[in-house]
């Protein structure tokens, strides 16, 4: 979840509280070829579509911060009928009384996790320790059937801000780690127990310091292993970073220092593609889809542009799975409607299919 700056300090989100070492930098993206995109799916206006994952049978999980709801989607089918409301489409989970779901990870098979809040988009309004993570196993679900699933808290939050982004850290000792953007911390969480702590505080996940107003930090976040070391990359929007930290698996401890990747551009979330060494960032305010190295340098415009309608508020991607998906990112957007493009043009939040296979650096 982004919010631009503009928009942000005039709305903002009110807290009821209870060195850097740079690798690579580069000020803001270069232009380069476009990729092909395909729509998926375009949600009714307005709706803000924050995040998503891909099932191993490409089938995608999104989440909303205008309801509480997690959707399935089937890609092939909803692609035949972008817009329509069920065409290749079902309402997975209804999260009422909460507000607004976040961040999404599969630890182990067909095992999701949400970030489930209060968070309310229309008052801007967040209060600390109503963030929980809950859990849905989609093992036996059957999009096609009448499958029903149930959803169970893991654990609540009652020292956190808003927690954002999320990802598994290590599946087999059931980790994941999760982004807390107003404390501006990263916390570690174990599924099966429900036990969480504070595992990383560093300078450059912080929130901007603002007189008189609240800002964001440390926000999209998603885990790159290496042997025994796991890089965290995290997105700071407020201060315009894209930022590394190596973490050893075996002492669940950092083994070096914050690594700046990319410094000029608001990135929401982000996807990691190791095979072709290639970090994709949701430029959210610049209305792109940016490439950048895993080991940082420029970044380069990949899908949109800040004047371009066709990727309008970029907030996540995620890469396709499945054997006919393997060249596929989906990037899901929030419409514009906080930051309209060309300060008139907004639309429901979408899915949008990308196609790497084209991509040459």
């Amino acid at each position: 979840m982004y919010f631009p700056q503009a928009v942000f300090f005039s709305c903002l989100i009110n807290l009821v509280s209870s060195a850097n070492i740079p690798r690579s930098q580069t000020k803001g993206p270069k232009s380069a070829p476009q990729l092909s995109t395909h729509p998926i799916h375009e949600f009714p206006y307005p709706t803000w579509v924050e995040n998503n994952r891909v099932r191993d049978n490409d089938q995608i999980l999104v989440s909303l911060v205008t309801k509480p709801y997690v959707y399935i989607i089937d890609p092939f089918a909803a692609s035949t009928n972008p817009i329509s409301n069920t065409t290749g489409l079902k309402l997975l989970h209804d999260f009422s009384p909460s507000t607004a779901i976040l961040g999404i990870t599969e630890v182990k098979k067909d095992q999701f996790y949400f970030v489930v809040s209060d968070f309310s988009l229309t008052a801007k309004t967040i209060t600390p320790g109503t963030c929980s993570i809950w859990n849905i196993d989609l093992n036996r679900y059957d999009l096609n059937g009448n499958t029903t699933v149930t959803a169970r808290e893991i654990a609540p939050f009652p020292k956190a801000g808003l927690l954002n982004g999320m990802d598994t850290l290590d599946a087999s000792q059931n980790l994941v780690v999760i982004a807390d953007s107003t404390i501006g911390v990263v916390w570690l969480l174990n599924v099966e127990t429900g036990e969480n702590r504070v595992f990383l505080n560093e300078t450059e996940m912080q929130p901007p310091k603002a007189a008189g107003v609240s800002t964001i930090g440390i926000n999209g976040l998603k885990v790159l292993h290496e042997g025994d070391t796991a890089w965290i990359y995290f997105s700071n929007t407020d201060n315009h970073l894209v930022c590394r930290v190596p973490v050893s698996m075996s002492r669940l401890q950092k083994t070096g220092p914050v690594e700046i990747l990319l410094n000029g551009s608001s990135i929401d979330d982000m996807a990691l593609d190791p095979k072709r060494g290639m970090a994709y960032l949701a430029a959210g305010s610049e209305n792109s889809l940016l490439g950048m190295p895993l080991t940082g340098g420029k970044a380069i415009t990949l899908v949109g542009g800040l004047n371009d309608t066709l990727l309008p508020g970029p907030t996540s991607a995620a890469l396709g799975r499945g054997v006919s998906e393997c060249g596929k990112l989906f990037v899901t957007t929030d419409g514009g409607i906080l930051d309209k493009v060309n300060g008139d043009y907004s639309e429901g939040g979408k899915v949008l299919e990308v196609d790497l296979d084209a991509f040459a650096w």
